[in-house]
């Protein structure tokens, strides 16, 4: 009897991600992460989120100023980035949005795409739109791909 649903196929067999290297933390922005869940070298490809890892309390005091909101995700929805955002970059990249999660104790990670479709990792090349969106989040660094928990 199998233990498993039929409904559900995964994308490897055990076979095909026998242990191999494993992926970095890490990507600097120029080295592209292949996409979520192809077998590389062996192994599935885990998520990669492209963005900065910011402390929590800079965010909020670049958000929210005037300390209006009283929780990180409401200063994130009525800052200038959302509607920055789909006046300046949306027609150019409908695919994606900024947005945030907790990255650990005090951090947050920034992030604008993943690497679920190869199309977004191809316009995270885009220098003249990442330019706009560096602009946008409030950012001066290149972003880098971070390997975030499954999703």
């Amino acid at each position: 009897m199998d233990t498993v649903s039929s409904r559900f196929h995964s994308y490897a067999t055990p076979e095909e991600c026998v242990k191999g290297k494993p992926f970095p933390v890490t990507l600097p922005y120029e080295t592209l992460p292949p996409v979520y869940r192809t077998i590389v070298n062996n192994r599935i490809t885990p998520c990669y989120s492209l963005g900065w890892v910011v402390s929590r309390d800079s965010l909020v005091a670049r958000l929210d100023p005037e300390q209006r909101w009283s929780c990180i995700l409401t200063a994130f929805q009525k800052s200038r980035i959302p509607t920055e955002w789909k006046k300046q970059c949306g027609h150019l990249w409908p695919t994606t949005k900024p947005d945030f999660f907790i990255w650990g104790r005090d951090d947050v990670l920034v992030f604008i795409t993943h690497n679920d479709y190869q199309c977004d990792i191809d316009r995270s090349t885009d220098e003249e739109l990442m330019k706009k969106i560096k602009d946008i989040v409030g950012e001066t660094d290149d972003p880098m791909w971070y390997l975030v928990p499954d999703k």
